[in-house]
């Protein structure tokens, strides 16, 4: 009976330290994933002369997301529809280690979404027109190689990954409108998320201002290089 005592006292205090390496571990991964994105995401605008997805055909694919670019042009996922996903070719990559995976959707879980403004789907009234000047990689704006990209998704009711390889009306893109879809599923209400320059950063979603670290995500630039680094952020 003492050394089942003595086992269960250590089993006690050992629990949390490994629940905290699990944990741990879960958030390099998908930091991994992040950069690794960033990499195709790069590739991606070097192809499409300085654009990210969605906007170098919005006509002929506008409702084509930036997971189903990715994957065709890099991921060796040559597929017409998301039934032939199904069918066999899996894709982990936009899956968040420390994510919880639908199982309807599985086989393509998705537990990121990009920037709506970096990739031209969300407007801001007057400043449309200057967010165009916002996407290309060489254009002198201050701070926009911090801009946001991608940053870690849920869904904002059942708070699991929902699917990649979807539409652009699928979640695939965040606004500021948006706080409730960003997971918040590292440490204590944190996520991850990935910047233009290919950095992977790390910030609490419950900051009233900017962090010590400068870390508060930068998702849009408006006249003389100021820039909106607010998210309206649900409870």
């Amino acid at each position: 009976m003492v050394v089942i005592a003595i086992i269960a006292v250590l089993a006690a205090m050992l629990l949390p330290a490994l629940s905290k390496a699990r944990a741990k571990a879960r958030d390099v991964a998908c930091r991994s994933n992040l950069k690794q994105i960033g990499t195709f995401l790069s590739l991606y605008t070097h192809d499409y002369n300085d654009w990210y997805p969605v906007r170098p055909d919005p006509t002929n694919r506008p409702n084509v997301c930036w997971t189903r670019m990715i994957a065709e042009l890099y991921l060796n996922n040559q597929f017409s529809s998301a039934d032939a996903l199904l069918a066999g070719q899996k894709v982990t990559l936009f899956s968040c280690p420390g994510g919880v995976v639908n199982k309807t959707y599985a086989v393509r879980s998705r537990g990121y979404a990009m920037n709506g403004y970096a990739a031209k789907e969300y407007g801001v009234g007057i400043y449309e027109t200057l967010l165009d000047h916002v996407n290309p990689l060489d254009r002198p704006f201050k701070k926009n190689h911090q801009m946001l990209l991608v940053a870690d998704y849920w869904d904002e009711t059942s708070h699991m990954e929902t699917w990649a390889f979807g539409t652009k009306n699928n979640g695939e893109y965040l606004s500021t409108s948006h706080g409730a879809r960003i997971a918040k599923r590292h440490g204590s209400w944190a996520y991850n998320y990935l910047e233009k320059s290919g950095a992977v950063q790390q910030t609490s979603c419950n900051l009233a201002v900017a962090d010590d670290l400068g870390r508060d995500p930068i998702w849009y630039f408006v006249h003389n290089g100021y820039y909106i680094n607010r998210v309206k952020y649900a409870f």
